[in-house]
């Protein structure tokens, strides 16, 4: 999984798969799909998660997809 792939985990399930200096890569996910700044505060209120949640709903449902160059073997 990539540090990208991370990141959209982490915004969309509020399930946190980074620590120390990789927390910036988060953190600037995060700003990209809000389109602003934020503070660590706001990360503890149930409305930052909900609107977080709606803004990388798409990007986590790609996660799911079947990709051409996936090797995966279907069943």
């Amino acid at each position: 999984m990539t540090d990208r792939e991370r990141a959209i985990v982490t915004a969309h399930t509020g399930i946190n798969m980074f620590k120390g200096e990789k927390l910036g890569i988060l953190y600037d996910y995060i700003e990209e799909k809000l389109g602003r700044s934020f503070i660590d505060l706001e990360m503890a209120t149930e409305e930052f998660w909900i609107e977080l949640k709606e803004k990388t709903k798409s990007d986590f449902i790609s996660l799911c997809e079947d990709k051409p160059n996936d090797n995966t073997e279907k069943a």
